[in-house]
Order: structure tokens, then sequence, then C-alpha cells
């Protein structure tokens, strides 16, 4: 049962679900009752030798208990407070280093070998005397998605996994998001390089805004940005010569026919500004789609108004934007509690109202739905039309046009270093240097509420074989403060697919969709005005392309072409938005 179910807040509606948040913090009366094995050692089937701490839950009758276990390529030691909280509830909790990291053998590549250490260290649990054999799995960012790796092996004895924050390689962060390449990837793999955690050399935001810059500023090709960074990674080349989705990137993710097996309960959580937010949809996505009627009802997802490491500790503010005292949940003790119930047998957690639970930003409320094809929305189509009118009426038959010339370095020499209000950042629209498009609605007559994620349709029409897009939604507020709500992006030879390139008709009109932005929930003050910028992401932080049709990773300045990109607004070649209006 939960402990403390809500807490009443002054002015704001508390709910019978809501978990408060609290502290992690083992006092020494729960840390008399853990004991702890140190440097334990496991052998995977190909000869590699795993090292893994245990702790134990000492008081209760209990001999054999269920088992959590998570696989980090950070370090064993950095969840040692995580492995006394869930001794002192009653589990034995087990962390593994992932091979060729901390303590164990072997040679680490990112994501490779996850699923068979994973099934190796079930085996390894079940077969031991303390371990009653159920197992569940647990942990954020890699140890989320290395929950997806080992599921997909099935290994007898696990009955649950929480995959937190789960990037999926070849879709989402690291390395690129839908085939365009993100420079923090080289900033994630320089903490794993090596076998110990480099944290404060991947937390140096100064350096590496320092490398994206000079990098940028010299036009040097995607594939030097470790050698300007002085840190040659054959992980990051490894992972170029994969510009798209392939069977290299789908070696590592479940098949259609693996979530058509699954039936043991999973839990997603992830945040509005979660940087692999939609790479944790589209496991539950692939899921929904592809799963028995027995695993799609046993799914669950929490969608919090946090970042990546708010998943696993909320924070009140986010990029600049405050939320409500809701927003505060208490992660460790929903994960105790939904232990509970698929270990222990005991009741759902009550929070989980439904499958599908989000927070609404600005209500400070909590909603639920069966899915998320079941929010209670409706799909409200805004157009572009001439003059940067952004409304629900089509205009007249007309073009705009930009001109991105990827040779052009002044919106990087001026792109702001990360900034803690980043989402109230302004830059890109105001550096476009002609570059891209902006768009605004009228102010808003009422309140709206908008939950789910937005798709754009857009008729378009290029002198060059290939380039960028990036569309980019911000609230503008009754005080002309701007909040970015929500982002997606296509490289245009994907736009059919994201397995094969296909130029782009030159000078001719086709239609590009964009359903890919990150899912958010707000409700939109009257007097707010609602802003569209279409441009080109020509950014420090990001691979750029430089339209020549050619492997972008391997372009440099002198390859680039110059594209004027035309956007069709009107008539039967109507270019448009479409937001998912829900009640207020």
């Amino acid at each position: 049962m939960m402990t403390k179910l809500c807490r009443s807040v002054a002015g704001v509606a508390a709910t019978s679900t809501m978990l408060v948040a609290g502290s992690m913090a083992v006092g020494a009366e729960s840390a008399s009752r853990v004991r702890i094995e140190w440097g334990l050692r496991l052998r995977t089937p190909d000869g590699a030798e795993l090292a893994a701490n245990v702790y134990h839950a000492v008081a209760g009758a209990e001999k054999r208990r269920p088992a959590i276990l998570t696989l980090t390529p950070y370090g064993a030691d950095r969840y040692h407070t995580n492995g006394m909280y869930f001794a002192s509830h009653g589990y034995t909790f087990v962390v593994v280093d992932v091979r060729g990291r901390g303590n164990s053998s072997g040679e680490y590549w990112p994501y490779e070998m996850d699923g068979m250490d994973g099934s190796a260290a079930i085996d390894w649990i079940t077969a031991q005397p303390w371990s009653n054999g159920k197992i569940g799995m647990w942990g954020g960012s890699a140890a989320g998605y290395n929950q997806w790796a080992t599921l997909k092996r099935f290994p007898k004895g696990l009955l649950t996994i929480v995959p937190t924050a789960s990037a999926y390689p070849g879709f989402d962060l690291p390395p690129s998001f839908k085939n365009i390449y993100s420079g923090w990837t080289l900033n994630w793999l320089s903490s794993v390089v090596g076998r110990t955690l480099n944290p404060n050399l991947e937390g140096d935001l100064e350096y590496w805004t320092q490398v994206f810059r000079a990098h940028h500023l010299a036009q040097k090709p995607f594939n030097q940005l470790d050698d300007v960074a002085g840190m040659p990674s054959p992980a990051f080349d490894r992972w170029l010569a994969h510009p798209h989705l392939d069977e290299y990137w789908d070696s590592f993710v479940p098949e259609r026919e693996t979530y058509g097996r699954i039936e043991l309960p999973v839990l997603t959580i992830t945040g509005h500004y979660d940087g692999v937010q939609r790479g944790a949809l589209e496991f539950y996505k692939q899921h929904m789609q592809h799963g028995s009627e027995t695993g799609k009802a046993g799914h669950y997802v929490v969608m919090g108004p946090w970042n990546h490491a708010g998943t696993r500790k909320p924070l009140r503010k986010v990029g600049g934007v405050e939320f409500g005292d809701h927003s505060l949940v208490d992660i460790d003790q929903l994960h105790v509690e939904w232990y509970d119930w698929t270990l222990r047998s005991g009741p759902r957690p009550a929070f989980l109202a439904d499958n599908f639970n989000y927070y609404v930003e600005e209500s400070d409320e909590w909603r639920s739905a069966p899915g998320i094809d079941a929010l209670k929305t409706r799909p409200e189509r805004l157009y572009l039309a001439p003059d940067g009118i952004l409304g629900r009426s089509k205009s007249r038959s007309a073009t705009d046009a930009y001109v991105y010339n990827p040779r052009d370095t002044r919106a990087g020499a001026l792109e702001p270093p990360y900034r803690a209000d980043y989402l109230l950042d302004t830059s890109a629209v105001v550096n476009l240097f002609g570059a891209g498009l902006v768009y605004e609605t009228e102010p808003l007559a009422e309140d709206i509420t908008l939950a789910g994620q937005v798709r754009a349709e857009l008729w378009i029409e290029l002198d060059v074989p290939d380039t960028d897009l990036e569309l980019v939604l911000y609230q503008i507020r009754p005080d002309g403060t701007s909040v970015q709500l929500a982002q997606d992006q296509l490289r245009v030879r994907y736009r059919n697919s994201l397995r094969t390139p296909t130029p782009a008709p030159i000078n001719g009109a086709f239609r590009v969709t964009l359903a890919d932005f990150q899912f958010f929930a707000r409700r939109i003050a009257q007097g707010s005005r609602l802003r569209l910028l279409v441009h080109a992401p020509n950014s420090i932080y990001t691979q750029k392309n430089f339209n020549s049709g050619g492997d972008v990773g391997r372009e440099s300045g002198v390859d680039a072409r110059t594209a004027r990109i035309s956007l069709h607004l009107g008539g039967e070649r109507a270019s448009y938005i479409e937001l998912p209006l829900a009640a207020n």
C-alpha cells in the first residue's frame, strides 16, 4: 500500500493518486538491515567476466527474495544509494558493470553486447541461493535501453522491466535522431571512454561548446568531430558508418515478432523534456502496434514534465519553466510499489490510474488514458499563410521561400552555450539570417490545452538534392516571453523512409510529413500566441547537411551547395500543422 497518497496544495485540487517526491536517503536504521557483497564475478556464454555488487535485505523472514537488476556502463558504485534503498525495502539489488566498463572484463561497444550481458546476469541471479527466481530490471538512460535488449532474449526469471528515459538506437539519441547526428553523441561517448566514468569531462559544457563551435566554424566533416575534441572514438566511427536505419541498428532492438511474445508487465517512464523521449515512446509504440493483447494491457507509461535526469529525480524547474507541486512525483516509491505488484502480487500502484499517465503543465494535474492514441483530443489544423500568419483558414495559393547557405556560419558564431533556461531561448528565431520562416497566430481568445504530439504537412520545393528541415513550436506568453514546446526535424532524402535515401526532385513540389514532435501537455493561457519556426538547422550542436546529396558524415564546406527552399501555402498545396487540442 502507498504510505502517502496525496498532499493538499493551496489552490490546486490534489488527486488521490499522487505520490509526493521524497528522498532516497537511507538512514542508519535501514542501513543496519542491509548486507553488501562487492566484486562478485559472473561469466557470460562467450567467456566475458562481469563484476556484480549485491545488496541483501537482512530483516524479515524470507530466505529467498525477489531481485532487482541494473546493468550499467557508468560504474556500479554510482548506484550504491539505490542498492541501499531497494534492499531496505526487502529486495535484493544487483548492479552489474557491462563488459569493458568498471570491473568487468572485455571491450565496451555501446549497445552491442548489452542483451547478452543482461541475460547472463538474469541466469546467474536465478541460480543463487538467495534468489526466489523472480527478477525485475531497473534503470534509466543506457540502463533503460538495456532492459529492452535483455528482454529481447526472454531469460527465465525476468518478470518485469521499468525502462526509464531509454534511447532507441538508430532512431533516437545517441547517436542520432531520424538519421541526423548530434554533436552531443560524442559528449556522451566521452563519459564511457576507457573503463571508468568521466563525469568531469562529460559535464564540462563550456569545453564542449568550444569544441562544437570550432568544428562548425572550420566547416570540417562531421566524422572529424572526435579529432577536434582530442578524443578519437572507434564507436563514433562505427556509428557514422551506418548513417541510416539498417540491420546493424535493427540488431539492438526487439523485432516485430518479439513484441508479440512479450507478456510481462512494463512501466515506461519519460518526460516532456527528456532528450530521448521519442526513443522511449518508440519502444512503446512498437509494442502497441505488434504486441499481444495481454502484453499491451500490461504496458504502462508515466510522462512527466521532466528532463532526462528528472525522470529519476523530478525537478521543480526545467529549462527556465516552473511546474506545480504535483509534478514532484516520488519515483523511488513508485518503483517499490511497481515491484511489490509485479514481483510480490501486491496491489497495482494507485498512481497508475490508466495505462498512459501524463502531467499537464500550468494546470498542475495528472491525466490518464488507455493509451497514447486514446487521449481525449481532437486535431486543430492551423495553416501557414502569407505574411507570417498561422491560422484556421487556408489562404490563396502562394509561396514563401528562404535561402540556406551551409557556408554561412553567422548563426553558429552567435549560438549561445548551454544555458539553464534553454526553453526560453529565442536565438534560433532572432539569428535566422534569412535561413528560415516564422509564422504566428493571433492572440488566443481563451485558454486552450494541448496534449499529445504535433503533426505537420508541408509542400516544399528545392533546387538541391537534399537539405535538412527543422520545425519548432513556441508559446509566446502575453508578457512577450517565449517557451519552446516541441520540435521535429527531417533530412529530406529520408522523407519516405528512414532506411532508404531518395534525392529530392529538383524544382518540383512535393509533400513531407513531420510527425515526431515531442509529446507535451500544457495549458496555453488566453492572450498567448503560437509561433512556428521553419528553418535549416545550421547549428554548432548538430551534424551539418551541406546539401550536396553525398555522405553527410564526410561532407565539408568544400562540398556545400546553397539551397533555396520554397514553401507552398494555401490552395491544393496548403502547408499546415495539426495541434492535439484537449479539453480544459
